[in-house]
């Protein structure tokens, strides 16, 4: 019997409905643990919905914060041992020692099994001494790592000594989108103040210094290309990067930028996907994104460093194009070039391609087995 408990940990709202409803289809008993900010409606029936981390309050002082925390620990070690599911797999570690350490020695005295996605071997710009210390220990203790790319498995094997047995690669399958037939390019441009005929950029998710968003505003000076495109940036600015990012603005002052700077409702979300032309992503240091597969969702080519596994992806320029790295000029002279060929990228090809090669049910049914193994 194939049961799993999978712990959300806030990670990427889209990537957990549609991993768990794959999962649904392959498990016996599946059960996600997360906050109330999940809408049930978007969840399988299959799926067992347990909003254990309750809801988040802004402004919530740290005595409270820290209480409701112990709470839910508590709560969540008592369910999972009560609830006799011996697999239990992390899709992401808000804070690392406790949900990637203290957290699974305590199951596995329980001969309950960890199972954790590596969607980077080591947070962003948390590279140093400590938290290769700390990682190491979590994936010793872990009983299986999922990765979505060779390039991860790769570098948790050669940089962080994880024992390759214990790594499986799974394709990162591509968004279940339920496209609204009234939203098309036109209307969601419409709907952002956009001029209909002049190419669309978008600058999606949460915007913080590893994204490289300087890069993709520092390059619309390459051969004035700022005056053909209009960049719409849309996610929220995370708090660190928040001082930079107006000066960077400022330094900026481009009349066709658009700024979405707070949260999206799916509506919006598909809007902005559907006004894009090409979707950027000019990140300093990555190995995949999610942003990538949500673009490939709606048929948008991407834009894409030459980094990690992102060269994967485009399939010899059929789903995008790449720029070197970290260098505002290469993306500026691969945008530039685009101009003249704007009509190379089909919606239905993209799809075409996307659908065949990262599907979330044959990634699903391959965790099922390893669950199972």
């Amino acid at each position: 019997m194939r049961q799993v408990v999978i712990i959300a940990n806030g990670f990427q709202e889209e990537y957990i409905y549609n991993f768990v409803n794959g999962l649904s289809k392959t498990c016996s008993r599946v059960v996600l643990i997360g906050g109330e900010n999940y809408d049930r409606s978007r969840l399988s029936i299959n799926v067992s919905f347990n909003p254990l981390r309750g809801r988040h309050f802004h402004g919530e002082s740290f005595i409270r914060k820290t209480l409701r925390s112990i709470r839910y620990y508590i709560h969540l070690i008592l369910f999972i041992v009560r609830s006799r599911i011996n697999t239990v797999h992390l899709a992401w570690l808000r804070f690392p020692i406790i949900d990637g350490i203290f957290i699974p020695i305590i199951l596995k005295m329980f001969k309950i099994r960890i199972v954790y996605t590596a969607h980077n071997p080591l947070p962003h710009h948390k590279e140093g001494w400590y938290f290769r210390f700390i990682f190491r220990m979590i994936y010793r203790i872990s009983d299986f790592i999922i990765v979505h790319t060779d390039h991860i498995k790769n570098l948790l094997v050669r940089e962080i000594g994880v024992d390759s047995k214990k790594i499986y690669m799974v394709e990162h399958g591509l968004y279940d989108v339920t496209e609204t037939p009234e939203i098309n390019s036109i209307s969601s441009k419409k709907y952002f103040n956009l001029e209909s005929r002049k190419p669309v950029l978008l600058f999606f998710g949460k915007i913080v210094h590893y994204k490289g968003l300087d890069l993709l505003l520092e390059s619309m000076v390459w051969d004035d290309i700022h005056m053909k495109f209009q960049i719409l940036i849309a996610g929220r600015v995370g708090d660190a990067y928040k001082d930079q990012f107006d000066k960077l603005i400022d330094n900026y002052p481009f009349s066709n930028l658009t700024i979405l700077d707070r949260y999206l409702t799916d509506k919006e979300v598909e809007m902005c996907f559907k006004a894009a032309d090409l979707t950027v992503l000019p990140y300093r240091e990555a190995s995949q994104s999610g942003v990538m597969l949500m673009s490939f969702s709606f048929g948008i080519p991407v834009v894409v460093p030459d980094l990690g596994s992102f060269p994967e992806y485009v399939n010899g320029g059929a789903t995008g194009l790449l720029f070197h790295s970290n260098d505002w000029e290469s993306l500026g002279k691969v945008l530039s070039e685009y101009l003249s060929q704007p009509d190379q990228f089909q919606k239905k090809d993209i799809l075409s391609i996307a659908s065949t090669k990262y599907s979330w049910d044959d990634a699903c049914r391959t965790i099922s087995d390893i669950y199972n193994n």
